[in-house]
């Protein structure tokens, strides 16, 4: 070998032993490090979970406990539990009932009332009719009302369409506004410059913090969601079973970052 080509020692990796054995009893891994052990348990065993404790008390943040599939355990994070709180983060009772609304019971605003909420419920959500039928349907209701009316004193809920849907359009949801900005191009023009470069765009938008805060306080949703990441375990093998995105690792470990 030429003398000229200097020579470098690699430095040398100390080896350890795995020293560390998993508490199960029905487990035989070793681990190197206790991080690795921790790791492991999370993921393969349920520690954190306890067989003592009752139902609701696993589900504190749910006016209605959970129905678990036969032998299944849950196992909610011991930190981020969902539990109710105020704005401030700090815990309250658990059954208090949820804030009075400033509405009155009986505002259906931008609808005249509760028929004409239902109407455009109905039609619009429940059975998504086509304009047409729609229109068809408010003149046939309409002909009802002035049988014997012939002033025409009554009316349907909607006159046609257009007013079904100038009035959903109208409807505030959670009083979150709707926001605006304009995007217009600025960069490099070519000899022929394209008509898009030259136009103005409108974007609408409602924050999407705004809303998401909106949904956690609409007692519609009580008992519909997962409020904390948790985990699911067969009872006999341990093993993990994936249902709802909260019971997915991304949730579980976005909750550890957070701790």
């Amino acid at each position: 070998m030429p003398q000229s080509i200097p020579r470098t020692h690699l430095p040398q990796r100390v080896f350890t032993t795995r020293r560390i054995p998993c508490l199960d009893a029905n487990c035989h891994r070793w681990f190197k490090t206790a991080p690795g052990l921790k790791h492991h348990q999370s993921s393969a065993h349920n520690y954190s979970f306890d067989p003592g404790a009752t139902e609701p008390e696993r589900n504190s943040y749910r006016s209605t406990p959970i129905r678990l599939a036969p032998g299944i355990v849950r196992d909610y994070h011991d930190k981020l539990t969902g539990d109710i709180c105020d704005p401030n983060g700090q815990a309250i009772d658990q059954n208090a009932p949820p804030p009075v609304s400033e509405q009155s019971s009986d505002d259906w605003a931008p609808y005249s009332d509760r028929l004409q909420f239902e109407t455009a419920e109905f039609l619009f959500q429940k059975t998504e009719m086509s304009a047409g039928n729609v229109d068809r349907l408010c003149n046939l209701w309409a002909h009802s009302l002035h049988v014997d009316e012939p002033e025409g004193r009554r009316a349907p809920p909607f006159i046609d369409h257009k007013d079904l849907y100038g009035t959903i359009d109208a409807t505030l949801l959670g009083d979150v506004p709707w926001e605006s900005f304009k995007l217009k191009y600025h960069g490099e023009r070519p000899v022929v410059t394209p008509p898009w470069m030259d136009q103005d765009y409108e974007f609408w938008f409602r924050p999407a913090r705004s809303l998401v805060a909106n949904m956690l306080s609409n007692t519609d949703f009580d008992g519909e969601m997962d409020y904390a990441p948790y985990r699911d375990f067969s009872k006999e093998s341990e093993k993990r079973r994936y249902e709802n995105f909260m019971s997915g690792d991304w949730a579980w470990s976005q909750a550890v970052r957070l701790q």
